[in-house]
Parts: C-alpha cells; sequence; structure tokens
C-alpha cells in the first residue's frame, strides 16, 4: 500500500541493511539484483538504489559500518535527488 503512494515519487531507496534489500527485491520481482554489497550503487527500472549497511550497534561498534562511510550514502542519495530536480 505504501509502495503504490510513494512510487511516483521516489527517486532515491536506501535499503539499511540485507534485510531490507531482501524486502526490496520482492517490490520488482521480475528484476534482476545484483549481491548486497555496502556503497554500490544500481538502477532499476528508474529508482537509484543505494545499498548501506544497517546502523545497528553490532555494526557501528565493530567498524564494518564507520560514520564517514553511513554519511557518504546519503550524500550520494542527495545528488542524485538533486540532479533530477534540475532535469525537470
Amino acid at each position: 500500500m505504501e509502495w503504490a503512494l510513494l512510487s511516483s515519487t521516489v527517486r532515491v531507496i536506501v535499503p539499511l541493511g540485507h534485510v531490507a534489500y531482501k524486502q526490496l527485491r520482492q517490490l520488482f520481482p521480475q528484476r534482476k539484483f545484483p549481491p548486497f554489497r555496502h556503497g554500490e550503487i544500481h538502477w532499476i527500472d528508474h529508482y537509484a538504489i543505494i545499498l548501506s549497511y544497517h546502523p545497528s550497534q553490532q555494526n557501528t561498534r565493530t567498524g564494518r559500518l564507520r560514520w564517514e562511510e553511513w554519511l557518504m550514502i546519503f550524500r550520494q542519495a542527495r545528488q542524485i535527488c538533486e540532479a533530477g530536480t534540475q532535469e525537470r
């Protein structure tokens, strides 16, 4: 239901973690998805999908996900959104 409301305005999707990534794949069952790798950007239809580890304590305290790496995910998302705004 929520996806139907958002799908026409969404440009960037950031699934936080592998579980969210698996759920996202269910929205596009006809599309082939690459393996989960933090920081990668993939385009499915007109959506930019930026993969990120989940910001859990398990990932942040162990150093698997550093603050600067996580900020970069959202900087990339912003750049894509701003580029799309300029196209309109």
